[in-house]
């Protein structure tokens, strides 16, 4: 049984490698507002079902402690997080050691 759940899990990361290949592809081979428009689709729809799973929480899934929960200043750490990463996408042209992409990137 080891064999096949290895063999699954292999199968599994090949999967998961072969997608980000092709998203990698599809970022470099089309415009930003597209691809950034399907990505905030996403992100949109995930943010919704939290908020869905919060408002709907089954009291005994909520173990009475926030501490963790919330950001800076008490905001929520994923709305948080969404408001940081609006403000650093003037950033998203750069590459890791901040120098401005090549044109062949």
């Amino acid at each position: 049984m080891t064999d096949s759940l290895d063999e699954k899990h292999e199968r599994n990361r090949e999967q998961r490698l072969a997608f980000v290949r092709r998203w990698a592809d599809y970022v470099r081979t089309h415009p930003d507002a597209e691809w950034k428009r399907q990505v905030n689709r996403v992100v949109e729809a995930q943010l919704a079902a939290r908020r869905r799973f919060e408002a709907n929480r089954p009291a005994h899934l909520d173990d009475g402690d926030d501490e963790g929960d919330d950001g800076p200043d008490g905001a929520d750490s994923i709305d948080h997080a969404r408001r940081k990463n609006r403000n650093g996408d003037r950033n998203r042209s750069r590459n890791e050691d901040g120098d401005p992409r090549s044109s062949d990137d």
